[in-house]
């Protein structure tokens, strides 16, 4: 991605898509699922100063070809993904995570499980499960259960935008940890 993108790069091994062939027939290109065994990506703020130099012009599609893309579902079976908060970039991790990616209108519904959390200044995570949601550049965090030490519990909720709100309940959690 370039620098006005969120989307900073990303990497994925092993793709396997269904196509719905039949939609075609509707006028539109609709990819059922795709599945990922193996995905990397970073993603960081916009840098919204820097403007696009040149544009590749696009070609539009024969008319008697579908104009229009769906997807169903995106599969990530392990994945590696980096968020580059602030205006220093300080990371946070998910890294081994199983997450499962629907579109919702002009959003996406985010599901994962397993992994770890890595945030600066804290303690490494472990995911138990995590439910969320992106929408209009809004990251809301609808529920999620993490691990922190042999019996540690973490659960947090939550919407992440230019007032972002957090809201965290522990229990058995080791003061030392």
């Amino acid at each position: 991605g370039g620098p006005a993108s969120f989307v900073k790069k990303f990497q994925a091994d092993q793709i396997r898509a269904e196509m719905n062939w039949r939609a075609v027939w509707d006028g539109v290109w609709r990819i059922d699922r795709v599945d990922v065994v193996h995905f990397v990506g970073e993603f960081g703020p916009r840098n919204d100063s820097t403007q696009e130099i040149s544009s590749v012009p696009v070609r539009k599609l024969p008319s008697f070809l579908p104009q229009k893309f769906e997807l169903g579902e995106l599969n990530l079976a392990q994945s590696k993904l980096t968020f580059l908060t602030g205006k220093d970039g300080i990371p946070v991790v998910l890294n081994d995570a199983r997450l499962t990616l629907k579109p919702v209108g002009a959003g996406w519904m985010i599901d994962g499980s397993g992994g770890t959390l890595a945030l600066s200044y804290l303690p490494q995570m472990e995911v138990v499960s995590f439910r969320s949601r992106l929408q209009e550049g809004v990251f809301f965090l609808t529920e999620a259960n993490l691990r922190l030490g042999e019996n540690g519990t973490l659960s947090a909720t939550g919407e992440f935008a230019e007032k972002s709100q957090l809201k965290i309940q522990w229990t058995r959690l080791d003061a030392t940890t």
